[in-house]
């Protein structure tokens, strides 16, 4: 790193380059200015890395020179030197972009080397971010088919091969971290890796995206196509293992074909990402090769086009029974053929649900589907939802039937509450069985049938006597009632008192 030194007073410029082996330290001094205008000459010529800089300066200040170099985009990290009265020019020297200060009064070579040491290892550092950045970039570019830089790839050929993976059960393990701390899985999973693969060469992680990686590897020693593949399956076996062990998560492994050439490394992840697509068939933790994918049979997507129409009808007839016996057979052969994507199969049952549930959303239970990961998962969460659909939709069915029968059964009553109501009449009215009626009459209104009869005849006979033309026992008969006596014995039940004290009470008011 290159240092200028910059000070009107000779005692401090020759003191700071005596005082510290500057060479030990990866430095070197390579001009020194008495002034602010030899510094900004100095500046623009050798563009130091470290710039001691005196605040306050005969004609041009340190100030000034730190807001030249702004002005000017000038770069080199400034450190302050001051007197202990040099407080508020400190503080805009701070504002304009100053690393750090250091009082001339108490200056130690003690402290002078802690600071180049945190600015040498912060420049470090940040060259290695850049450098890790722009590689980065250069591996993404090339597997998404694009322009690259080779030289920022950090892999060697002739021969490459691509592994793509995710993590199993996603949804649920990222609850093991804070939303605000969702990039320590990630980071976490960059650096095992990275530590476990770090004996091969020509190796590269990616985190491609929220829960995809890749891992691109070259060969550039090995000839032998067996080797190659043991090789393969070597990394393969030390990614799942790793992050089992480290972090207590499984994953599902996609792995290309080995290609040749750089230009053919955009195929390979796309051969990987195909293969690791098909882990949604897959029970659990599992390895897919390209080289395992059949072509696609037309005949076999015939025969789910035509298992997804038959269900189609058995919805629009509702006919969920038959939809939900028939829906097996359709699982069983997406599995079986593995013949359709998992974006195709997601597409499909969301298709279901949307005819299902008709004019209710289905945004909700459609974001259920589309983040299950496997078969086995969607096929549970579908069972779930319309399970859940067809119990509310037969509840509802079951009230409005109840609400229905109820309302005739008092209707019935309403119209024939001065004859004889028997159970067996009034179930026949209603085409149900005695019994059932009233365990229903019983369920809904919480009270049993008769009494609602005798307590619906007994108000109509408490208006019935206001009237003293009509006497007590023309009064029960109109009621429904066959014996006068039986009638006083159910109105003092319910009123407690008489017919005829009832009477003579409504008379006095």
């Amino acid at each position: 790193m290159k240092i200028l030194i910059v000070d009107d007073e000779l005692l401090v410029r020759v003191g700071l380059k005596s005082s510290i082996d500057w060479q030990q330290y990866g430095m070197e001094i390579v001009g020194e200015a008495e002034n602010g205008v030899q510094a900004l000459e100095l500046i623009r010529y050798l563009e130091p890395d470290i710039i001691f800089l005196d605040i306050k300066m005969p004609g041009m200040s340190g100030i000034d020179v730190m807001k030249h170099m702004k002005d000017e985009n000038l770069k080199g990290k400034v450190i302050i030197l001051s007197s202990f009265d040099d407080f508020e020019l400190v503080k805009e020297a701070m504002k304009l972009g100053a690393l750090e200060y250091i009082h001339k009064p108490r200056m130690r070579s003690e402290d002078i080397i802690e600071i180049l040491k945190e600015i040498r290892d912060d420049a470090q550092l940040s060259y290695f971010l850049t450098d890790k950045t722009l590689m980065e970039d250069s591996i993404r570019r090339l597997i998404d088919g694009e322009a690259y830089n080779k030289q920022n790839i950090g892999i060697k050929g002739p021969c490459f091969n691509c592994l793509v993976f995710s993590v199993s059960n996603y949804h649920r393990i990222k609850q093991r971290y804070k939303d605000s701390d969702t990039k320590i899985l990630e980071s976490s999973i960059i650096n095992i890796l990275g530590e476990v693969l770090s004996n091969y060469e020509d190796i590269q992680i990616l985190h491609y995206n929220k829960n995809l990686y890749v891992i691109l590897i070259g060969f550039n020693n090995i000839v032998s196509q067996q080797k190659m593949l043991s090789r393969l399956d070597e990394i393969s076996r030390l990614v799942k293992d790793a992050l089992k062990k480290f972090l207590d998560i499984e994953v599902y492994i996609g792995i290309s074909d080995i290609v040749n050439n750089y230009e053919n490394i955009h195929m390979a992840f796309m051969q990987a990402y195909k293969a690791h697509n098909l882990n949604f068939y897959a029970q659990g933790s599992s390895v897919v090769r390209y080289g395992e994918i059949k072509n696609r049979d037309d005949g076999e997507i015939k025969k789910i086009d035509r298992a997804v129409e038959e269900l189609k009808a058995y919805i629009v007839r509702n006919d969920m029974d038959s939809f939900k016996s028939h829906l097996m057979a359709l699982t069983d052969l997406l599995q079986d053929t593995k013949a359709l994507s998992e974006e195709e199969v997601k597409r499909i049952f969301n298709g279901f649900i949307f005819l299902i549930k008709a004019s209710s959303s289905s945004l909700q239970e459609m974001d259920r589907i589309n983040q299950c990961e496997t078969l086995k998962d969607l096929n549970d969460t579908f069972d779930s939802i319309i399970g859940n659909y067809i119990c509310n939709r037969d509840n509802l069915n079951k009230n409005q039937t109840s609400n229905y029968l109820i309302k005739k059964t008092m209707r019935y009553i309403s119209d024939n509450y001065d004859k004889d109501i028997s159970l067996n009449a009034l179930s026949d009215n209603l085409n149900i069985s005695p019994s059932y009626i009233s365990r229903l009459f019983k369920e809904e209104m919480n009270q049993g049938l008769f009494d609602y009869i005798n307590e619906f005849r007994i108000e109509k006979a408490k208006q019935l006597l206001k009237d003293p033309e009509l006497k007590v026992y023309e009064v029960s008969t109109m009621v429904g009632f066959k014996s006068a006596v039986h009638f006083n014995i159910v109105f003092n039940k319910y009123i407690g008192m008489s017919p005829t004290q009832y009477r003579q009470q409504y008379m006095q008011l």
